[in-house]
């Protein structure tokens, strides 16, 4: 017993064993969570997340720095850091620590009151805004942060400590649809030795080197009239991947769902030379960093991503106009930070009128009538039809009424690589197409119609239009279909070409469009059946909706009968798919005048349930039709 005692049992062996690899893996675990630890510390802790797009988030952390990144894209589209604050060299190997204090405010926060209100002195010491949200106070009235100024309807503070050195950080967002897509920046800081140093905020790009180019808008001003604005950005273009959003429910487009790139810029706000320290306040650039040098004095900047060239120069140059702010009439006084009202006109704007024509050979083309007191301000990249992006025209023409044709080459892709500068006083060179009282055809010509498009458009039924006005403001409206061989000429509502004389009749020679009583359906969208009614009207003032104020075509009685080809009118009504296939049929035959309907359960001619999405229900009466959008959701 004693020799056998001197020789370990087995579950003593593996015992010993288990504990060993019990004391490794604990020496590893540590390892991975101090490397885990080491790796968090160094990421960027958001304390508030700014929605520029569906697809693109800016997160803000704690230290002032900053990411903005794309939904669809690995890599950020850009990095923000704020610089050390503190004399490092002086502190080897233990820099010392930053002291950061966030806030948070609104428009309208109390003691944040700015611009025109009584309470923008809270303190009632004759200056405005002076005590900065940063825990601190700045103007010495034994009083913190009661007289700042609430910016923007959401602002991020973020006051920053390292040693003597400070930075106060202000972020900013409007959430209206005119400038949703850009962050405003508000900073100033300064070193501790602030004698010999200059703190950056420095702004990488996450793939391209920023290009330094001018950039230009063209807008309408409150009254109507036409108001100019230059200055240089910092740009960059990234090219996107192919977006799952759906395309063919033009009414729930964003701007950034329709590009194939995303355009990102940089514009400080205030770009005069005048002023203290202003020439040492210039952006750095190197490569696919830019540096804002940053002063005791803040510095306004704004980072806007746009989905076109065109709306990326929109929102630049409306940013600074809100830096400028408006004076007010009466005292002469000045506020900064307050967003002017649209144009009027605009504003009320009805629907485009729009034709696609599409010819057997040549250029296909959106062909806009223009009347006095309209706006054709139209955004050339970001137009959808049917669910097809058209992408860059290639032409754009203008036949005014009036004087004399214009004819503008617009960009291709490559221009962006070059050493130019992009076109982008697009709506300059085409003459008086900018002003309310512009009278003429406006058109767009592409080379690169999708092929399917053709498919659809050759079923001649009305196709849905999606738009954007360089203001940013959205449109969706039904356009007329032209198969004719060649230019651009009036269109009835049956896609027939207008201007052959002598094989219309005088109702298609007119250009009348049918009534759109005369087919509805609801509800719409729908998700089990939808109800679709239509009419056999009696009388051409029942048949057609005619323009008020408009002059009765000679020859016609708004009371008298319609003579229908064999008595009484063929009648179909079908649903067809977004690509013009014919899904089923739900009447077809000769019918009398009067009120009818008929239900879609959403399957087609075999009883196979359709996918969710946007139909088209087509009314045809002998060669007249009309046509309406469904969406069916499952």
């Amino acid at each position: 017993m004693t020799m056998l005692s001197r020789y370990p049992k087995p579950i003593d062996i593996v015992s010993g064993r288990t504990w060993r690899y019990c004391v490794v893996l604990g020496v590893v675990l540590c390892f991975v969570l101090v490397f885990g630890a080491v790796l968090a510390a160094d990421a960027l802790r958001p304390v508030h997340t700014y929605t520029l797009t569906p697809q693109v988030k800016t997160l803000v952390g704690e230290d002032g720095n900053l990411e903005v990144l794309s939904s669809e894209l690995a890599l950020p589209l850009l990095r923000g850091t704020m610089d050390t604050l503190a004399d490092t060299r002086r502190r080897r190997g233990n820099p010392e620590p930053t002291q950061s204090l966030v806030s948070f405010s609104r428009e309208g926060m109390a003691g944040g009151q700015r611009g025109f209100s009584s309470l923008a002195d809270d303190d009632a010491d004759g200056q405005a805004d002076e005590d900065w949200l940063d825990g601190r106070d700045n103007d010495g009235d034994g009083l913190i942060d009661e007289d700042f100024a609430a910016i923007s309807d959401a602002m991020t503070a973020i006051s920053l400590t390292q040693g003597s050195g400070w930075a106060q950080l202000e972020f900013m967002q409007w959430a209206g649809t005119r400038l949703q897509n850009a962050l405003f920046l508000n900073f100033a800081a300064a070193h501790e030795l602030s004698g010999v140093m200059v703190p950056y905020y420095r702004l990488e790009s996450g793939g391209e080197p920023w290009r330094e180019m001018d950039v230009f808008s063209r807008r309408h001003n409150l009254a109507g009239q036409n108001v100019t604005e230059k200055a240089t950005a910092f740009v960059l273009r990234q090219e996107m991947p192919n977006s799952g959003v759906d395309l063919t429910d033009p009414s729930s487009l964003d701007m950034s769902d329709q590009p194939n790139h995303t355009w990102l810029g940089v514009l400080v706000l205030d770009q005069s030379t005048t002023g203290r320290a202003k020439t040492f306040l210039r952006p750095q650039l190197a490569g696919g960093t830019l540096s804002l040098p940053l002063s005791d004095e803040p510095t306004a900047a704004v980072i806007c991503v746009a989905s076109s060239w065109m709306q990326l120069n929109r929102l630049l140059l409306d940013a600074v106009t809100v830096y400028e702010g408006v004076k007010d009439p009466v005292n002469q006084q000045n506020a900064r930070w307050i967003v002017s009202p649209l144009c009027s006109r605009c504003r009320l704007e009805k629907e485009v009128d729009v034709a696609v024509v599409a010819p057997a050979e040549g250029p296909a083309s959106l062909s806009f009538t223009l009347e006095s007191g309209r706006s054709g301000l139209l955004d050339p990249d970001l137009f959808v039809v049917s669910g097809f992006r058209l992408g860059y025209p290639q032409n754009i023409l203008w036949e005014p009424t009036e004087g004399t044709s214009l004819d503008v080459s617009w960009f291709q892709d490559d221009l962006f690589a070059g050493d130019q500068n992009l076109p982008n006083d697009l709506y300059g060179l085409l003459g008086g197409v900018s002003d309310h009282t512009a009278s003429g055809k406006l058109i767009y010509q592409f080379d690169n119609f999708p092929a399917e498009l053709f498919d659809i458009l050759n079923t001649g039924v009305q196709v849905e239009l999606a738009g954007v006005w360089l203001d940013g403001r959205k449109f969706v409206t039904q356009s007329a279909v032209n198969l004719g061989a060649g230019g651009v000429g009036d269109v009835s509502e049956s896609g027939v070409d207008a201007s052959d004389e002598s094989e219309v009749e005088p109702f298609q020679m007119d250009s009348l469009s049918l009534s759109p009583k005369l087919l509805e359906g609801w509800p719409n969208p729908f998700h089990d059946q939808i109800r679709i009614e239509f009419t056999i009207p009696s009388s051409a003032h029942e048949l057609f909706d005619w323009p008020e104020g408009e002059p009765i075509p000679e020859g016609v009685e708004l009371a008298g009968p319609i003579v229908w080809s064999g008595g009484q009118p063929s009648v179909s009504v079908k649903v067809y798919s977004i690509n013009g296939q014919e899904l089923v049929a739900l009447q077809q035959g000769n019918l009398g005048e009067g009120r009818y309907s008929v239900s879609w359960n959403g399957t087609d001619a075999f009883g196979r349930q359709v996918a969710s999405g946007t139909y088209f229900c087509k009314l045809q009466l002998d060669d007249w039709s009309i046509t309406r959008r469904l969406v069916f959701i499952r």
